[in-house]
């Protein structure tokens, strides 16, 4: 096993060259030993879809078992099946159904692939072949039609059967769409369908007669039907809130007294990171919203100095300008550059370059996306975007994953660089009237496995914008209970906005990953004439905005410079996306107990544990402590792949009392059938010198995270191993792209 001291790694001239030694280095990969058809925890293996659970074996009747297709015609007509291992699964596994002639289409919980073929009985036959493997095969049978249907329609009624359907269907390739577009073309394929948006991919949004969603899910074509959702900005909507003008705004270049809270920056350790020449510099950031005030570089606002060129994708636009306030004020908080106010209220990474990609349609008054995500972000990334916020998402998915919420991760999984930031939601309510705010609330597709999901925590604004108490806005339904009722929205910043959506997602996986103030905002406002003030307007430059809207492109601001950081101070000349989050989510400032204090559950106290949690997830970022090269042990990143290779070692620099280690990797996009997203899965050990060992299996998010407490001066050698627990979906490079962070308080 190598070692080396860290004492040199707190010099920055050093990292670099320490950096380069880790990469060099080989990890410790091997899959962990898994039960006959269960799992660590000692479950039967079961298929889980969003449907139904089901043990697949209950479905197959002798003749299956034996290996032979059964005399029930529906089998006979089925060409999507789904085949069960009886252990955890490896790549071998994939590669030996496709050298049985079968399309693997994606993996599914538990330990089971959906597969494709036009000859039933060679499916079946895997029963019978698969039997003598060391990972046997333990059951095969049809992916029903009535499978594919989102349990989120509700039950079907004949009283119902005409209601037209907004739909979201995803096809089980991109292959399949000229056939899919033949087949609806047929006289009487469907009744009351229309597709919106025009047909590309393997996605494809449409109106339906509600009657007719049965039929479509008889298509080989159709792998599952989900109700489209409406997006929209994740903005806390002016008439929300009651948002009233505080008299006339200012000129243009004359500001109130000003206490350097305004823009959030200063509560999450920006000026510490500016100070060390820390602004975004040689960064891109990318960001698709409302559009970017006037939409020419000729003629935007002298705080967008940095913007390089634009895009629009809304239904019927025809340019990127914003005349509806939201996207410019995003703009702001991620890279503006305060020029306006001689720099007193700017941007994050106000010297990174910014690429505004426009959603707002004219014609709908509404931001719409385009069918294949991957359509837009591409071109962003083709500009050298590395990271892309977006603040908008569906209200009231309440925690799904969906399709939208796949194509995040499939763009991800294939751009492993490119880090998406998106909005958790504002359905952060007190229904039960308890007077805390409800769990299982974040909206797709920020419930995305990959991606960086934001919450709000509050700013620190005493005057300006809205300064109400939460009973009295959102009329007065969402919040009757007290401590919440008598808050107010920017009194506290280590509270938590009331209105920020709580995870978790729908399979109980962490959402969202880290918080950042989005409470009376002040960032730009769109001059584009009949704009929206939003929360109100300090001079003609700025305006005050609240929501998850205002939190993500800050934290995006602080991934482009962390990102900076990497590359300039680590000498890392590629970051990848797991690294930049991994960081900031390690970074991040407990919140914990909350803006209440320690008063219990029964009286309101707003975080219960300390995080990482379902309310501020890490806890609210913090770019001085990412970019603080003197808080980090060890900062690396890699491929996990299936062989005998070393760890990584180290002796740390001084007598240690904590240790806290997280890892962060990319997965694989999950069906949005699947009741459980995990695919790949890696887990995490430490082990002292001593011969203490320490393990972090998460069987649901993509990370690992360890707190190692009471050490007592530890001084000796510290080995990190990345275990593989499954892998049935490598990547194109064979592997699962990770990141790790190790820091230790003295």
């Amino acid at each position: 096993m190598k070692q080396w001291p860290l004492r040199a790694l707190f010099r920055a001239k050093n990292l670099a060259a320490l950096f380069a030694f880790v990469l060099g280095l080989s990890l410790s990969f091997g899959a962990l030993g898994v039960g006959e058809a269960s799992s660590s925890s000692g479950e039967l293996a079961w298929l889980r879809l969003q449907s139904l659970t089901v043990d697949p074996l209950s479905l197959m009747g002798e003749e299956a078992q034996r290996g032979r297709l059964p005399k029930d015609r529906e089998w006979a007509d089925e060409s999507l099946f789904v085949v069960q291992f009886s252990k955890a699964l490896q790549p071998e596994e994939r590669g030996w159904l496709e050298s049985q002639g079968l399309e693997v289409i994606s993996y599914l919980p538990d330990q089971s692939f959906l597969l494709r073929t036009q000859r039933p009985q060679q499916a079946v036959r895997l029963m019978r072949r698969g039997q003598s493997r060391s990972n046997p095969v333990r059951a095969v049978v049809p992916y029903f039609s009535q499978w594919k249907i989102s349990p989120d329609f509700g039950p079907f009624s004949s009283l119902t059967n005409k209601n037209q359907e907004f739909l979201s269907v995803r096809l089980v390739s991109e292959n399949d769409l000229e056939s899919a577009l033949e087949r609806w073309q047929e006289p009487g394929a469907l009744q009351g369908f229309r597709l919106l948006q025009g047909a590309e991919g393997n996605h494809l949004m449409m109106i339906l007669e509600r009657g007719q969603i049965h039929r479509l899910a008889q298509w080989p074509e159709v792998v599952w039907i989900e109700p489209l959702l409406e997006i929209s900005t994740m903005l806390v909507g002016p008439e929300q809130v009651g948002a009233i003008s505080w008299g006339a705004p200012l000129p243009s270049g004359q500001l109130p007294p000003l206490t350097g809270y305004e823009s959030g920056t200063r509560i999450m350790g920006f000026e510490a990171a500016w100070a060390r020449g820390l602004s975004g510099q040689g960064q891109v950031v990318s960001f698709a919203d409302t559009g970017l005030d006037q939409g020419d570089l000729r003629r935007l606002h002298r705080d967008f100095s940095n913007v390089t060129k634009g895009y629009h994708f809304g239904f019927f636009a025809r340019d990127w300008s914003d005349p509806q306030g939201h996207g410019t004020h995003v703009a702001g908080s991620v890279g503006g550059t305060g020029a306006a106010s001689q720099g007193q209220i700017r941007g994050g990474a106000f010297a990174a370059n910014l690429i505004p990609q426009s959603l707002w349609s004219p014609m709908m008054n509404n931001i719409t996306m385009p069918p294949q995500a991957s359509n837009m972000f591409r071109p962003a990334y083709q500009d050298g975007a590395r990271i892309h916020t977006n603040s908008w998402g569906m209200p009231n998915s309440n925690g799904n994953y969906n399709n939208f919420s796949a194509q995040m991760d499939e763009f991800m999984w294939q751009h492993p660089e490119f880090l998406l930031v998106f909005a958790a939601g504002n359905d952060g309510a007190d229904s039960n009237r308890n007077g805390r705010i409800d769990e299982g609330t974040v909206s797709a597709p920020g419930t995305a496995k990959n991606v960086l999901t934001v919450g709000a925590s509050e700013n620190y604004l005493l005057e300006g914008g809205i300064q109400r108490p939460l009973r009295d806005l959102f009329g007065g339904q969402r919040y009757p209970a007290e401590p919440l009722a008598s808050d107010l929205l920017s009194d506290d910043p280590n509270g938590l906005a009331a209105f920020s959506s709580r995870g978790p997602a729908r399979d109980g996986r962490l959402k969202p990953e880290v918080v950042a103030p989005g409470t009376n905002i002040v960032s730009n406002c769109s001059t584009v004439s009949g704009a929206s003030d939003l929360w109100g307007k300090m001079n003609d430059d700025y305006c005050y905005a609240g929501g998850t809207s205002m939190s993500t492109p800050l934290v995006a601001g602080a991934a482009a410079v962390l990102r900076q950081h990497l590359v300039q101070d680590w000498g890392i000349e590629a970051p990848t996306a797991p690294l930049v989050k991994a960081i900031l989510m390690h970074s991040a400032d407990d919140l914990f107990p909350g803006q209440y204090g320690l008063v219990g559950a029964s009286r309101g106290q707003e975080i219960l544990n300390p995080g990482p949690g379902m309310a501020q997830g890490f806890g609210r970022v913090n770019i001085d402590r990412a970019t603080n090269s003197e808080v980090f042990h060890l900062v690396a990143q890699g491929l996990a792949s299936l062989g005998e290779l070393e760890g990584i070692a180290y002796i740390p620099p001084a007598p240690i009392n904590e240790l806290r280690v997280t890892l962060v990797f990319l997965d694989a996009p999950a069906l949005p059938n699947a009741a459980r997203t995990l695919i790949n899965d890696l887990d995490l050990v430490v082990t002292l010198e001593d011969g203490r060992r320490f393990t972090s299996q998460d069987r649901i998010n993509p990370f690992e995270h360890l707190v190692i407490e009471g050490l007592n001066g530890y001084q000796g050698g510290v080995e990190v191993k990345i275990l593989i627990h499954q892998m049935p979906e490598p990547n194109a490079q064979g592997g699962v792209p990770w990141a790790l962070v190790v820091s230790a308080d003295q």
